[in-house]
């Protein structure tokens, strides 16, 4: 029966969507910011966006371009230039998140 191997794909499917957690924070929260930024597969496939950037900007000389796990270069998307008003979030997000990253190394 051919539809057992699909119900197996799509039970699996599901199983993995229920089980998918951040490798850098460990929480599952927010599933949908989940992405699959390079070739990790089971445990270590899932990161959220946020928590890629901060651990790249921690571990700039290993992990800026690569994953450290199995060592796929990260593609990157030309952002499409935003108004003042963009700059000017965008550079505070970046404050935050420096400010949060010294704040956790001192700490």
């Amino acid at each position: 029966n051919s539809y057992g191997g699909l119900a197996d794909q799509l039970a699996s499917a599901d199983d993995d969507t229920k089980s998918r957690c951040c490798r850098i924070c460990l929480e599952a929260d927010h599933p949908e910011d989940l992405i699959a930024p390079c070739r990790c597969k089971g445990g270590s496939k899932w990161v959220h966006r946020s928590c890629l950037d901060l651990w790249r900007t921690v571990e700039r000389d290993r992990a800026f371009a690569t994953c450290t796990e199995c060592q796929f270069p990260y593609r990157y998307e030309k952002q499409p230039e935003c108004g003042s008003d963009g700059r000017i979030l965008f550079c505070l997000l970046v404050s935050r998140d420096l400010c949060l990253v010294t704040a956790a190394i001192q700490s």
